[in-house]
């Protein structure tokens, strides 16, 4: 630390009234009471100071500390990874589409198979939206999964509960339906069970710019 008190003894050498003080003033030092090691580790950031908000409180460590929470910034999955700021503004700056893959169909007992929309690609979709009910508008599950799961060749069973009134529980029925992924453009799908639900739409959603 030879250069840091050399360089500490020049400062106090030229200066009359320096002061290191936390930012409060019944805590503010003249330099008359200060060592050349103080005035060192002050100007090098290793002074403890109170009224910072991070863990480490000397100048140099909360900067690092910031720094290591940050994390690597080229590890960013966005365009823009000079910034924190410019990565979130770049995720904003987008909008999330979504396209009907099936239309609303009602689905039968036989596992049957089903093209999409226009032979639209689940791969081209960032998400894929699976709506299982009694229509189009009267919703009763959904379940969403990330496209590049569902084109591993995944295979979805759910089921949805459905009865007349909440007061006769013993009334309630229940619907099974089973949507296994066939290809890019297809899919294979039945019901089972009551079977008075049995309604499936799926959508494909995606962030464009």
């Amino acid at each position: 630390m030879g250069h840091i008190s050399n360089y500490a003894r020049v400062i106090k050498a030229k200066l009359q009234d320096v002061f290191v003080c936390d930012q409060t003033d019944s805590n503010v030092t003249s330099t008359k009471s200060v060592t050349v090691e103080q005035i060192g580790d002050a100007i090098c950031g290793e002074q403890v100071h109170a009224t910072l908000e991070t863990d480490d409180q000397t100048i140099i460590g909360g900067i690092n500390e910031n720094k290591d929470k940050v994390g690597d910034l080229t590890t960013l999955t966005t365009t823009d990874k000079s910034s924190l700021v410019g990565a979130v503004n770049e995720v904003n700056g987008k909008k999330i589409i979504a396209q009907a893959l099936l239309s609303d169909t009602a689905l039968t007992t036989t596992a049957t198979d089903y093209n999409t929309v226009s032979n639209r690609k689940f791969s081209d979709y960032d998400l894929i939206v699976f709506k299982l009910g009694n229509s189009l508008t009267d919703t009763r599950r959904t379940v969403v999964l990330p496209s590049n799961i569902w084109s591993s060749g995944w295979t979805i069973n759910e089921g949805v509960l459905h009865g007349s009134t909440a007061s006769t529980p013993s009334s309630y029925q229940y619907s099974s339906f089973s949507m296994t992924y066939k290809s890019d453009t297809s899919i294979t799908a039945s019901v089972s069970g009551s079977a008075t639900i049995a309604h499936l739409a799926i959508y494909g959603l995606k962030l464009i710019a």
